[in-house]
């Protein structure tokens, strides 16, 4: 509530779950951009110091955040979804199978 500059008598009493859940997205996203700024500060120092024959250190050696791991989106169609979706727009359109 107050990173985020919100009255906190309103996000506790007045405000709906959707809001909710979009300022706490938009605090997540905002320091999401925090954190990959400092992993980069730090990758930038640790270049400075390594030695001759060290590799280049990369921000991304340093820590993976969750954000970039390969995750299934548990809320996208399935192939099953897809083809009985498929199936209802040609009934609607007239397209016989």
């Amino acid at each position: 509530m107050g990173e985020g500059g919100i009255d906190p008598e309103y996000f506790l009493n007045r405000m709906e779950w959707w809001e909710v859940n979009r300022y706490l997205a938009g605090i997540r996203r905002r320091q999401r951009a925090q954190w990959e700024t400092t992993r980069w500060q730090i990758a930038s120092i640790a270049n400075l110091f390594r030695g001759k024959d060290s590799p280049t250190v990369k921000p991304s050696d340093l820590v993976t955040f969750p954000w970039e791991k390969d995750q299934p989106n548990p809320d996208a169609p399935t192939d099953e979804d897809v083809a009985e979706l498929q199936a209802e727009m040609d009934a609607i359109n007239g397209i016989a199978q």
